[in-house]
């Protein structure tokens, strides 16, 4: 009987890892709402946060592989940006970087956006 909080709590972690890794949430703020919301209603309000962006790796860099997506955070440090790649650990890099070895992938729905405002279908 004293077993099931700790299951409970790691199967939460497990969720939220899940759920959460690729969300603007990420994984800490996706447990702590399922904590006090239950995964019932946790789960759905974590799908509502919008997904990180992506960005191609050009070249192998590091534990990068070239021509695999990565999501990817930007976080300002003072005057300077240091971008968060999100892969089986997360790894910081800074601005320079980033933009030598990864290039932004465009989300389908803003394709979309870009294609009404030109004029297509």
């Amino acid at each position: 009987m004293e077993l099931f909080p700790i299951l409970y709590l790691v199967a939460l972690g497990i969720v939220a890892d899940y759920f959460g890794a690729f969300r603007t949430i990420g994984t800490t703020g996706a447990y702590v709402l399922m904590l006090f919301l239950t995964p019932l209603l946790g789960v759905p309000l974590v799908l509502l946060f919008p997904r990180l962006p992506k960005a191609y790796c050009l070249q192998d860099y590091k534990n990068f592989h070239a021509g695999i997506a990565y999501r990817f955070r930007k976080v300002m440090t003072g005057n300077t940006s240091t971008y968060l790649i999100v892969n089986d650990i997360t790894i910081g890099i800074s601005e320079y970087e980033f933009t030598e070895y990864f290039a932004l992938v465009e989300s389908r729905r803003a394709y979309k956006k870009r294609r009404r405002e030109d004029g297509f279908r």
